[in-house]
């Protein structure tokens, strides 16, 4: 029950997460709930990990392990970019972390879906490699050639300014 409980809360949270990440990019007064969505579900994860650590496989049990940790690396990131944000000179920063937040979120839901869905390894395999290399890609678009919604976009900057840079 205990289990269920946990993932229950880190699901909710990291749809929280994934959302208000997604929006923080255009609406910056976003990422405090990104930010603590992301850690409200990181600090869910391991507890649902020791809730159901008897139901796991020898191989299950070191990938459950690697995604504690990946969490915890995402709080790091979430405040990254919530700290960033509160200066526009530091937009590629937030574009970077939220993206790399979102792209492991994804990749997160798209991977329980196919295994929910009985799909075979090799489609597991194809989800959890190939959405965090399109995610780069949308992340390396988004960081050079959108100009970000900030106070000082709506100014004039000056010629060599990236924010300008399309």
């Amino acid at each position: 029950m205990w289990h269920l409980v946990f993932v229950s809360l880190h699901a909710a949270l990291a749809t929280v997460a994934l959302v208000a990440g997604v929006l923080g990019l255009r609406h910056p007064r976003l990422l405090p709930v990104h930010l603590w969505s992301i850690i409200g579900m990181s600090l869910a994860l391991p507890f649902s990990v020791v809730a159901g650590w008897a139901g796991f496989t020898a191989v299950t049990r070191p990938i459950f392990v690697a995604l504690v940790v990946l969490s915890c690396f995402m709080v790091i990131q979430a405040f990254r970019a919530n700290r960033a944000s509160r200066s526009d000179a530091h937009w590629r920063i937030v574009v970077n972390c939220l993206g790399f937040n979102v792209i492991g979120l994804t990749t997160g839901f798209l991977a329980v879906a196919v295994l929910r869905m009985g799909a075979g390894p090799a489609v597991v395999i194809l989800v959890a490699v190939g959405v965090p290399v399109v995610g780069h890609f949308c992340v390396r678009w988004l960081r050079n050639r959108v100009v970000p919604r900030t106070k000082r976009a709506a100014t004039a900057p000056a010629a060599g300014d990236p924010i300008t840079r399309r």
